[in-house]
């Protein structure tokens, strides 16, 4: 445990056990978010241990599970740390509105619907 807790990415050294333990997986994904891309697949599908991952580094949702990168509170969480992870979200996401203002890729000016004039 310490280990993970110290250097995140000692999660590849793991057994698979450890890869599946979440209190583990979640010391190792606070202290380096991309560990998510070492854990066990049922980590990659546990929203706490994505949220952590994400909330990290937002690009660590590039390694979770597709239902999680269709859940707008995992997207949205990673955008917040990092705008660009916007393109590991799946399920339309990356043209959700929330999501997109969370990224600061938002312009309300930008939609809005102007009437044609007939002159």
């Amino acid at each position: 445990m310490a280990a993970v807790q110290n250097r995140g990415m000692a999660l590849e050294f793991a057994s698979s056990d450890l890869r599946n333990d979440k209190e583990v997986v979640v010391a190792a994904v606070r202290h380096v978010g991309h560990a998510l891309k070492l854990a066990s697949s049922d980590s990659k599908n546990d929203k706490e241990v994505v949220m952590a991952a994400v909330q990290s580094d937002g690009m660590a949702l590039e390694f979770a599970s597709c239902d999680l990168r269709n859940d707008k509170d995992v997207v949205v969480a990673a955008v917040q740390h990092i705008g660009a992870a916007l393109k590991f979200a799946l399920g339309g996401l990356n043209q959700d509105q929330d999501c997109l203002k969370a990224a600061g890729l938002f312009d309300a000016e930008e939609t809005k619907v102007f009437e044609r004039s007939e002159e």
